[in-house]
């Protein structure tokens, strides 16, 4: 019924259930993993209960799997925001579509520009730090190649990503030379994340496919069109690097102008970014949005 295959629901759930005791019980949305004993992870991923219950779609039968209530995600600045919160199984269900869809879609993002999100597919890693420190070890990388960096935000980003684009954009993608994924399995997966987040695009706790769905896929044309701005438009950069974790993107600038000159320059750069993200129903946050030299970071990247 989920045009998930079993390979990649027991690799699923193997990535959830290797994670060690204490961070599964540090997180609401991973705790219930926490009380599962060997017996009760080998039921869940093993070929006769995908069969029964997922593959069959017999698990929407059963309330208890479709439980979805409100959570709440508290920000680096301690503020909180909405999120849902999922039953385990609808969870795991959730992170293997956003894993299937994964599979089929081919970011047309330049190889040059560097993109990290919350865990890895790829890697089948499920928590965010070690792609943050990527994140930063990239950008540290770069730094002595580069005179100034621009630094944005998107505003509520997550809550503001509008599913039938994002959807469009996989159909458009993944089927461009053939059908990878079908019209009905594409409508499947939506009503599926519409009801995750109510309405909405959910925010989920540590959720891979939330955070791949939004940067990979919905950020993808972005990042494509920003690029070939700055290499048409802008000609006072010689060369630039843009490196991006989810809705931070940093540009780093390599020029001969001067701070002084290059405001015109980063004003470019904004306001054509504001124009592209706007299509996407996006913002810039424009209390985040610096231009700066690389000196500034005094060697560091934080």
């Amino acid at each position: 019924m989920f045009f998930i295959t079993y390979d990649t629901w027991k690799a699923v759930c193997d990535m959830y259930f290797k994670q060690k005791i204490g961070r599964l019980k540090s997180y609401i949305q991973w705790f219930p993993f926490s009380k599962l004993n060997i017996h009760d992870k080998e039921k869940i991923k093993s070929k006769e209960f995908f069969q029964q219950y997922i593959q069959s779609g017999a698990a929407v039968l059963f309330p208890k799997f479709l439980f979805r209530t409100n959570n709440y995600m508290q920000k680096s600045d301690g503020s909180f925001r909405n999120s849902s919160l999922l039953s385990p199984l609808s969870y795991l269900l959730f992170e293997s579509i956003g894993k299937t869809i994964s599979s089929v879609y081919h970011p047309k993002r330049p190889s040059d520009i560097s993109v990290f999100y919350a865990g890895n597919f790829d890697e089948m890693r499920c928590f965010y730090k070690y792609d943050y420190d990527a994140f930063c070890k990239e950008i540290n990388a770069e730094l002595e190649n580069y005179d100034y960096f621009i630094k944005t935000d998107i505003r509520d980003f997550f809550k503001n990503i509008n599913l039938n684009k994002l959807f469009s954009r996989i159909d458009q993608v993944s089927n461009e030379n053939c059908v990878s994924i079908t019209q009905y399995q594409l409508h499947l997966y939506k009503e599926f994340i519409y009801y995750c987040g109510n309405g909405n695009f959910p925010l989920i706790e540590n959720s891979v496919a939330t955070s791949y769905l939004a940067t990979i896929i919905y950020l993808d044309d972005i990042d494509v069109r920003l690029n070939e701005f700055i290499i048409n438009k802008i000609p006072e950069i010689k060369s630039f690097k843009m490196v991006r974790y989810v809705d931070d993107l940093y540009i780093l600038i390599q020029t001969d102008q001067n701070c002084g000159n290059l405001n015109n320059v980063f004003n470019d750069i904004i306001n054509e970014y504001s124009s592209i993200l706007y299509e996407y129903d996006l913002a810039v946050n424009s209390s985040k949005v610096t231009l700066k030299k690389v000196s500034e970071l005094n060697g560091a990247f934080l």
